[in-house]
């Protein structure tokens, strides 16, 4: 008992929930760019493999109800971000916390990984080109760059609908087939989330793509490579999207 109670910890500060979530951001908003990236993606990783094994189902359903709650603070908290990293750690947390939800329906975590990593790769790779041409990810410095930057706006605006769309599928999952396991006040609150996460999303599209362009400085748009690359991640998350729900919802 004490060890699956210790894995649980692990796993927490892995797949964050609130008030373990302020640690885990604490340390991970002191990177940026590609190492951040790398980081999370590494944390999310192992919690996915530790979670997916672990098999208390007592400890699993008490963690996910307070999971349930710290996804709708993590999305609410979305909404007035002003930082494209600190978005990215918010939404990290949100989706943490249907991984405890996830799990406690018996949903594959390594699937559930797969699913989630690659929208948050693309739109990382997106922030941590911000930051190198501008030295800032603040909202509130770009404007406008619909009409400058066209490739990086088209891939933004791509990725930012996959971090909205995809938590939608277990989501759904939970609230069509699994709903004689949760009281409707839970499904409710699962739905509230996902409507914070579009509306977060949505308002950062507006705040970025649209506009006139405020800033004086000469404006660099993704090479081809980069883009390449990037749409290539598109294109294996939105396979990997129609397997999850051929696998989990069909």
């Amino acid at each position: 008992m004490l060890e699956e109670i210790f894995i649980s910890l692990i796993v927490l500060f892995l797949l964050p929930i609130f008030p373990m979530s302020l640690a885990t951001n604490f340390l991970l908003s002191k990177l940026k760019g590609l190492t951040l990236l790398f980081v999370l993606t590494t944390i999310f990783f192992l919690g996915a493999l530790l979670l997916n094994s672990f098999e208390n189902k007592t400890l699993i359903e008490v963690i996910s109800i307070l999971a349930l709650f710290s996804t709708l603070f993590y999305a609410l908290r979305l909404v007035s971000v002003s930082n494209a990293y600190n978005y990215l750690l918010f939404y990290y947390s949100t989706i943490a916390g249907f991984a405890w939800l996830w799990k406690s329906i018996n949903g594959e975590m390594l699937m559930f990984f797969i699913a989630f990593i690659l929208p948050i790769v693309g739109f990382g790779l997106l922030i941590n080109f911000l930051d190198k041409q501008f030295g800032t990810t603040y909202f509130k410095a770009f404007k406008g760059l619909g009409t400058v930057m066209p490739r990086f706006s088209i891939l933004f605006i791509i990725s930012v609908v996959a971090l909205i769309l995809t938590p939608y599928f277990p989501g759904f999952r939970i609230f069509v087939e699994e709903i004689v396991h949760f009281d409707i006040y839970y499904l409710i609150v699962i739905a509230i989330s996902w409507l914070f996460i579009s509306w977060s999303g949505i308002t950062m599209i507006e705040k970025l793509i649209y506009g006139v362009t405020q800033r004086k400085v000469h404006y660099r748009d993704l090479s081809g490579g980069l883009t390449a690359f990037i749409i290539l991640i598109y294109l294996i998350g939105a396979a990997i999207g129609i397997l999850f729900m051929e696998v989990n919802l069909g």
